[in-house]
């Protein structure tokens, strides 16, 4: 197979790799479900335990994250 796997239309997960963890079905069987489940782990109250597990499920193996961060004021044109 190919570097997707599954079938179907919808989100599929990334299987190849051998060190990722498979997601949990209802979490990427659709694009709706995807975003969903993406929302569910990175929106929570302060000072609450991400659950690592299941965000790495939802990215490929090779992804990296970063926070963006505002830009400080004074390497903005002038007048933004």
């Amino acid at each position: 197979m190919g570097r997707w796997a599954g079938g179907g239309t919808g989100a599929r997960a990334i299987t190849s790799h051998p060190n990722q963890t498979q997601p949990n079905v209802g979490d990427v069987d659709s694009i709706n479900h995807l975003l969903a489940a993406l929302y569910d782990v990175i929106s929570a109250p302060a000072h609450w335990a991400p659950d690592w597990k299941r965000i790495h499920t939802l990215f490929g193996p090779y992804v990296r994250s970063a926070r963006r961060l505002p830009i400080p004021a004074k390497y903005l044109p002038a007048g933004k």
